[in-house]
């Protein structure tokens, strides 16, 4: 069994588009996740997870790692889930903000995402709590699975916690890599 926003078991169930702000515009967001995901990665002609120890793609492209994070937006009243990919780095900016203003970065937060150029990051800014929270859509095993489905990997088990997970598919993670490394070079 897999785990479903909508009880199908399928990928789609947990296919949440990637938050995509276009520049020089500000998009308002509700934080989701109970928790934040990091996930270190290779660039080898695409974004691949890391297999940790024994990885193929250490050895030819360095690590970077991806924070995700549930959030929806406000669509004419219909609140989209989305998958809100940013680095370590802003959401610590984002915290350190959000502490100067006494907000958590926990569900609920109302945050506004902006960029200034098309190549240029996403800016996350605090902006209040007290925001619009889908339960369905705050544990953590959502965030994991949105980002497994982005990723084109195997999707948890229900009983999985993350090591589990993150162990169970380290092969998988191999033999991806390994196929982007002999495309790449």
């Amino acid at each position: 069994m897999v785990y479903s926003l909508n009880g199908s078991g399928s990928h789609s169930a947990f296919a949440l588009g990637v938050v995509k702000v276009p520049p020089r515009t500000r998009q308002r967001l509700t934080w989701q996740s109970a928790g934040v995901l990091n996930i270190n990665t290779h660039w080898i002609g695409r974004r691949l997870w890391c297999a940790e120890e024994d990885c193929p793609g250490c050895g030819v492209a360095p690590t970077r790692t991806v924070s995700y994070v549930v959030v929806t937006w406000d669509n004419l009243g219909e609140l989209r889930p989305q998958l809100l990919e940013t680095t370590p780095h802003e959401l610590q900016r984002l915290e350190a903000l959000g502490q100067m203003e006494g907000l958590e970065l926990e569900p609920g937060l109302v945050l506004d995402a902006s960029r200034n150029k098309s190549r240029s990051p996403t800016r996350l800014e605090p902006v209040a709590c007290g925001g619009k929270v889908l339960d369905k859509l705050k544990p953590p095993r959502i965030c994991v699975a949105a980002a497994s489905v982005l990723a084109g990997v195997p999707l948890p088990a229900a009983d999985d916690d993350l090591q589990a997970y993150v162990d169970r598919i380290k092969p998988a993670l191999r033999v991806r890599l390994e196929q982007a490394i002999a495309q790449a070079f």
